[in-house]
């Protein structure tokens, strides 16, 4: 009952798309090891920029906090205009977008290709974005868009530039580890789902926390 509740109170499966965030890391970390991930290796950029824009924002921001570390590489996020000036040919460019046709990423990745940066983009296959990248001859990971929108794919977007990170030796973040990842998010959506028991069920628990709190 609960969860024909909930498909009626969200037509568009959000619930669902959320509930199967580990499957989009998993499904992700194959998609990584089939597009030449091993291409990255012997990239040692001078600056990374993340171009996202909506619900895809997350991923740079998610980029930005586990590579805080490398303090010496510059790394940045833009939604829309031009790169920062400093991009060129040293640099890396990681693109996402969910459809692969959002405005703002597509025009970023076309101008990353045209001051010769390496280009890594994340979002649909067939897509205006992978165009992009196979003429730059950049690395393109495809994302499945069925049934999602930017907001609830948006492990399946960041695992890819997670993934770069690693390759790249700016942060920690291996297959293994987000196979980790992907267990824990599991877990989480199994103990939130709707038929859960309200006393285990973290997704009530902490409302009613609330009540008798400023």
């Amino acid at each position: 009952p609960a969860g024909r509740a909930l498909a009626c109170l969200h037509p568009s499966a959000s619930v669902r798309a959320l509930a199967r965030a580990g499957a989009q890391v998993r499904l992700t970390v194959a998609a990584w090891a089939e597009a030449g991930r091993d291409r990255l290796r012997d990239v040692a950029p001078r600056g990374v920029v993340v171009a996202a824009a909506g619900g895809s924002v997350a991923v740079a921001d998610l980029f930005e906090a586990v590579s805080h570390g490398a303090a010496a590489l510059p790394v940045q996020s833009c939604s829309s205009g031009s790169l920062p000036g400093w991009v060129g040919a040293l640099d890396v460019v990681i693109a996402v977008s969910q459809s692969g046709r959002a405005a703002g990423p597509l025009a970023l990745a076309a101008e990353a290709a045209r001051r010769g940066a390496f280009l890594v983009t994340v979002g649909a296959d067939e897509s205006p974005l992978a165009d992009v990248t196979a003429r730059a001859h950049g690395v393109h990971v495809p994302i499945p868009v069925v049934g999602s929108s930017s907001r609830t794919s948006m492990w399946a977007q960041a695992t890819p530039a997670l993934l770069a990170a690693d390759a790249m030796g700016i942060a920690s973040c291996t297959p293994e580890t987000l196979t980790e990842l992907a267990d824990v998010l599991d877990r989480v959506a199994t103990a939130a789902r709707p038929g859960s028991e309200t006393f285990i069920n973290p997704a009530t628990v902490l409302p009613t926390t609330l009540p008798d709190s400023t």
